[in-house]
């Protein structure tokens, strides 16, 4: 399948990650129909390769799927109350959105990547900046203590900020 929308090209692994569900479920997905941008294939060294948006669009398009079902076994008047129903989601979810109460999903996919970025980032600063502070300490319980601390701290920081992003 070929990409079409903008989104971050992740492993089957990330996306169920990036969705909170085990990758058993993105799997069920894929069985369903998801799309995907390329299949798996162990003996090529081939992991599956997914475009968040696509699969947030596909799992929107369920969602509207489930709500509404089938059309083509229902009369015009079943088919004008869904429309009505339909209709009056789109209205509410459309206050809601005005009342700043809808998230807008690329924008949290953009702050989640950038927090994760400067996750990896800080992590990997630790050891310099522990290394000197553990270098001839011979008590393990002192240096899980300055590692604690400084994992702490850096988790801290992290959460600071990103607080600060979601204010602005």
């Amino acid at each position: 399948m070929t990409s079409k929308q903008k989104g971050n090209i992740v492993s089957l692994v990330r996306l169920s990650g990036f969705f909170g569900v085990h990758r058993n479920t993105v799997s069920s997905w894929v069985k369903k129909g998801c799309p995907y941008i390329q299949k798996a294939d162990r003996s090529r060294g081939q992991e599956w390769k997914f475009s968040t948006a696509e699969v947030a669009q596909w799992r929107t398009d369920q969602a509207v799927h489930d709500l509404i079902g089938d059309t083509a076994s229902v009369d015009k008047e079943e088919l004008q109350t869904r429309k009505l129903a339909a209709e009056t989601t789109i209205a509410e979810i459309e206050a809601a959105t005005r009342r700043g109460e809808v998230a807008d999903l690329v924008e949290i996919e953009k702050q989640w990547t950038n927090t994760m970025i400067e996750l990896r980032s800080r992590l990997r600063q630790l050891p310099a900046r522990v290394a000197p502070q553990i270098l001839g300490v011979k008590n393990l319980g002192e240096i899980k203590e300055v590692l604690l601390d400084e994992v702490d701290e850096t988790l801290t920081t992290l959460a600071y900020q990103f607080d600060d992003e979601s204010e602005e």
